[in-house]
């Protein structure tokens, strides 16, 4: 089981205070989980993204792993990461990846939803004004099938970058964002992640949606497999 940890809204910017909050997490709950997922990068916490900077993230995931480390069970949670999909620039993917080498967590979950939106109301589409303002106006986190392309993209970034590595045991990649059939889980497969998760196709398609993907990929990989007769 997977569970996934952050800092409250209201605590302090100061690192140390940051820093408590995902150790009090990791206290109450790595017990429970396989895997700790360190987020980072919702778009809905002000001033989250910031820890992604090299310094405060390597700061949070040292601590994370240590106070994992010390859990009170048989075999310890794993420690991952989830990055936001926005970050993508060549220097911003290298001080994150430093960070997951510098602090021993296991990978990195590419990623999180994305602040970018696009037009909220499709060219020649007529809404009341007061409901195009609405969906002008949202805020929060946005996914679904527009971030594969992206996700796609930085996963090959990550990948590349955690495999100039600095030895020891190979880092992670899950691989998230706008996935909604087997085809596109094996790109983000190809494009260097281990895992592929769905959220949005999941929600939209209910439990099914998993079945579906698997029995596509086993499809396409069938059809592009070679034949020896």
């Amino acid at each position: 089981m997977g569970v996934q940890i952050g800092k409250n809204a209201s605590t302090p910017d100061d690192i140390d205070s940051v820093v408590a909050d995902y150790v009090y997490c990791v206290k109450r709950l790595a017990r429970y989980a396989d895997v700790l997922v360190v987020n980072v990068s919702s778009p809905n916490t002000a001033g989250l993204r910031d820890l992604q900077a090299q310094a405060p993230l390597t700061a949070i995931l040292k601590a994370v792993v240590k106070a994992a480390g010390e859990t009170d069970r048989k075999v310890v949670p794993r420690v991952m990461v989830k990055v936001s999909p926005d970050e993508r620039e060549a220097k911003q993917v290298e001080g994150i990846c430093n960070a997951v080498w510098d602090s021993g967590v296991d990978g990195v979950i590419v990623g999180n939803t994305t602040k970018r939106r696009p037009a909220p109301v499709p060219a020649g589409f007529m809404l009341p004004a007061d409901e195009e303002r609405i969906l002008r106006e949202e805020a929060g986190g946005y996914s679904g099938p527009q971030l594969f392309e992206g996700t796609v993209d930085l996963v090959r970034k990550y990948r590349e970058e955690l495999d100039k590595g600095k030895g020891g045991e190979r880092k992670t990649v899950f691989g998230s964002g706008g996935v909604t059939n087997g085809k596109e889980a094996l790109k983000v497969l190809e494009a260097g992640a281990d895992m592929v998760q769905v959220y949005t196709a999941l929600v939209y398609g209910g439990a099914g949606t998993l079945t579906k993907i698997k029995h596509e990929m086993r499809r396409e990989i069938d059809r592009n497999t070679p034949r020896s007769d």
